[in-house]
């Protein structure tokens, strides 16, 4: 199989993932506020590192569509119908710009041990998710929407934060020491 067609349908393969993963068990629940745990950045970071972060691009996109999905379904329906120009481009940008920062960061850390490497990549593309969805929801939403979620913004950003960005380095770097491995034997 040539490298177009294999990109290609790998790249199928974790929109498929993302896309079962984010209408199944992608977002889990907390008993504090209205956001969740997301296992979302995972195949988006994965795809990231090893298809190049134009798929990436097409993974954060559906990681977004899925968000969007779950907040019309869920319990921020009746706070996205009232501010529809501020939560939903707070929910599309943060996860395209997590290929870029996963990107970036992966290339920069080229020159670390690869464990090291890919726990640093994992933990940013984590990270980029909840600080800028947050940050975006508060610089957006005015005085008012950022007053109505303050406090869950501040327990989001340490518990959500810090659970998904750990998540993600257990989870990520494994998978992708695997998946190149494989692509290697491939080639």
């Amino acid at each position: 199989m040539n490298t177009k067609t294999r990109n290609l349908t790998a790249t199928a393969l974790m929109v498929a993932i993302t896309l079962i993963l984010g209408l199944t068990v992608g977002f889990i629940p907390i008993p504090i506020g209205i956001f969740e745990i997301t296992l979302m950045c995972v195949p988006v970071i994965i795809g990231t590192v090893i298809l190049g972060w134009k798929q990436g691009l097409i993974l954060g996109f559906t990681f977004g569509a899925t968000s969007l999905f779950k907040g019309l379904t869920g319990p921020l329906a009746s706070l996205i119908s009232q501010y529809p120009f501020v939560l939903i481009p707070s929910i599309f940008i943060p996860r395209l710009l997590i290929p870029l920062a996963v990107w970036l960061m992966y290339r920069l850390t080229q020159q670390l041990p690869v464990v090291v490497g890919l726990g640093i990549t994992s933990a940013v593309g984590s990270l980029t998710n909840t600080v800028f969805f947050l940050g975006m929801i508060y610089l957006l939403g005015g005085y008012k929407l950022a007053s109505i979620l303050n406090l869950v913004i501040s327990v989001t950003i340490f518990l959500n934060g810090m659970v998904e960005m750990l998540i993600a380095l257990v989870i990520c770097v494994p998978i992708i020491i695997a998946v190149r491995k494989v692509y290697k034997k491939d080639k």
